[in-house]
């Protein structure tokens, strides 16, 4: 058994698959750095007196540019619709394969699961790279050309923080795409799992406060930890504070790139034991089933707790603890009684 993660005529296939796909999200993906930038200078011939102050400004033309590398891309082509795509792409390279039955085709060919899942992965990386790759250099150029707001030092910054996080991003949604089984699942999971370390903090910090383990009336220090801990965890959030990443930019880079290497070490490990023929279920692993039962078991148990101490009737913290028990029980058996229904009908 080889132990490639590549392999060329598996690459070919891909490409010839997906190639739309592929330019499609290069080209949402660049609607701010170069068509934004065609569409000022197309604007400009036609209307001269179109941009107020552009004549006396000889850098007006890359003022969207300089808000995306300075201030915020979250509004840009760089910023949510970036992260859609890298978790889309991430999702589909593999949950799309599923409905046609075409992984179990490619499982039969002569051609290990660590060369499926890596030469797939490694396709959809190169394509996020190369449309960065791009980007960048379209940018150095136009600052090589015309006078700019922003430095090519900071554009090379803004590469290095942005593509990081994306492929951070695009190996979390392969990783979901292989523990669910179909594209819909994987597209929520890829979703639900990139924004859950936020949203699980601050559920954990709002039960401490309910059960009077934390100060309401005055912040503490263990509150503001776990909001920390959430959003160091949340991948979005090192686009949406983007300041902050691109002051840190020298120490975040790799560890985003070393966590895009867990990710998808994790994911062909897993792949090598997908049970490929359960074609349809929404998890495809065990592991995962039990993950998905305890997550929203959880969820549900808190929001019912922290509504609960927003009752004045239900202010006894002893009766909230009751309330959280009661509904993460209740809502265990159901979900385990789903699946045990469903496995006896399938």
């Amino acid at each position: 058994m080889r132990l490639s993660f590549w392999n060329k005529a598996l690459a070919w296939k891909e490409w010839r698959q997906n190639r739309w796909k592929f330019w499609g999200i290069g080209v949402l993906m660049s609607m701010t750095p170069i068509l934004g930038t065609a569409f000022y200078f197309i604007i400009r011939a036609c209307f001269p007196d179109a941009y107020w102050g552009g004549a006396g400004n000889p850098s007006l033309w890359s003022r969207h540019l300089d808000s995306m590398i300075y201030v915020n891309p979250s509004s840009t082509s760089m910023g949510m619709l970036a992260i859609i795509m890298a978790l889309g792409l991430g999702a589909m390279l593999i949950a799309g394969e599923r409905s046609p039955h075409t992984l179990e085709f490619l499982a039969a060919l002569p051609l290990s699961r660590r060369e499926i899942a890596g030469t797939k992965f490694l396709v959809g990386a190169g394509t996020i790279l190369g449309i960065m790759v791009v980007n960048l250099v379209f940018m150095l150029v136009m600052a090589l050309l015309f006078p700019a707001g922003y430095t090519p030092a900071a554009a090379c910054t803004w590469f290095a923080v942005t593509t990081g996080v994306l492929l951070a991003l695009y190996s979390l949604g392969f990783l979901v795409a292989v523990m669910t089984g179909n594209l819909l699942a994987s597209l929520i999971g890829a979703f639900a799992v990139a924004y859950s370390p936020a949203v699980i903090a601050e559920l954990i910090r709002e039960l401490l406060e309910v059960f009077g383990l934390l100060p309401v009336d005055y912040p503490h220090p263990l509150s503001q930890a776990l909001t920390d801990i959430g959003l160091y965890l949340t991948l979005p959030s090192y686009i949406v504070n983007y300041q902050w990443s691109f002051r840190n930019a020298v120490w975040l880079v790799p560890l985003l790139l070393l966590a895009g290497a867990a990710l998808f070490s994790h994911g062909v490990q897993l792949f090598r034991r997908n049970p490929l023929e359960r074609t349809g279920q929404v998890l495809m692993l065990g592991n995962a089933r039990r993950i998905f039962q305890v997550g929203i078991s959880f969820f549900g148990a808190a929001l019912a707790a922290i509504i609960a101490g927003n009752i004045s009737s239900l202010s006894d913290t002893g009766l909230q603890f009751v309330v959280f028990l009661g509904v993460f029980l209740v809502t265990w058996a159901v979900i385990d009684l789903y699946w045990r229904g469903r496995s006896r009908l399938g």
